[in-house]
């Protein structure tokens, strides 16, 4: 038991750390409550093991192993009812799980590649070490390729087109919007709420939608890399791409943070005993509809 639990300890305690590493990079990552989960997961099951092998009392640190755990639970928790209400409990079931997966995948893939890059096994790390990255290099020099900077900051790669620009080159070359993107665009634009919950819960699933894509653009990349074999300088743009949709999630937050910013002094005056105007409008009240003034 204990060659079987040592490792799985060890394994658990290094993609804890991997995780919170990853939250230590990235910008505002410590903000990200999904970038939580698998961190917080692996350090439960690593506080467990330890307990199960005796090297940690069982009171109190079964109790403390269970700590982050619960957390998830109670996120995921939070999570399921929003779904259920719309789609039932074995639906909202399956989307939590699935959801929880995709998070794990995450974080195995982000200990992969640290693994990579400490180990120097990366194939851009075959050539000499530290060579910077240039399209216009030759191919064989783009071996040794170490430093790839972002989509952003390459400079090889011009100003970043406008969407309106982008937007014409799509038309002259006339790219077909995909269905489900037809679809995703017509649920957003014939949204109109009856109430500041419907609303809130719209701008929640637009956020639960973009993370969701952005683990699925995370996985092609991963395919791109394992399966066809692709140039890691193209694997980091893709991964860049699924960051930037990521990214999107947290504006769509910022904006309802907004909203509450706005509409709570509104809320706090007119429960002073103040009344509004009878065409105030964005606010829906206790019943729904402003009030007469």
């Amino acid at each position: 038991m204990e060659l079987i639990l040592w490792p799985g300890c060890v394994t658990c305690g290094l993609l804890a750390v991997s995780g919170y590493a990853q939250m230590a990079r990235a910008n505002d990552g410590w903000r990200e409550a999904a970038g939580w989960t698998a961190p917080l997961v692996f350090t439960s099951a690593a506080l467990a093991l330890l307990v199960a092998l005796g090297t940690l009392a069982l009171v109190p640190w079964a109790l403390i192993a269970l700590a982050p755990l619960a957390v998830v639970a109670a996120r995921s928790a939070g999570a399921w009812r929003e779904i259920a209400k719309l789609k039932g409990p074995w639906a909202a079931t399956a989307a939590v799980l699935g959801l929880l997966a995709a998070r794990i995948r995450h974080a195995l893939w982000n200990a992969r590649e640290d693994l990579r890059d400490i180990l120097h096994v990366r194939r851009e790390a075959a050539a000499a070490a530290g060579t910077p990255y240039s399209p216009g290099a030759d191919p064989a020099a783009l071996n040794g390729v170490r430093t790839v900077p972002s989509l952003r900051e390459d400079a090889s790669l011009g100003r970043t087109p406008a969407p309106g620009e982008v937007a014409a080159a799509l038309v002259a070359a006339e790219v077909p919007v995909p269905v489900p993107w037809r679809a995703t665009t017509e649920w957003a634009a014939e949204f109109e709420p009856d109430s500041e919950d419907e609303f809130r819960e719209h701008a929640a699933e637009e956020a639960a939608g973009l993370l969701t894509y952005a683990e699925g653009a995370r996985a092609r990349a991963e395919t791109l890399l394992t399966a066809r074999g692709l140039h890691p300088a193209v694997i980091a743009g893709e991964l860049d791409f699924a960051d930037e949709v990521a990214e999107l999630a947290s504006t769509r937050a910022a904006a309802i943070q907004r909203y509450d910013g706005v509409y709570g002094v509104i809320g706090e005056w007119h429960e002073e005993g103040n009344e509004l105007p009878h065409d105030a409008r964005g606010w829906w009240g206790d019943g729904g509809g402003a009030p007469a003034a």
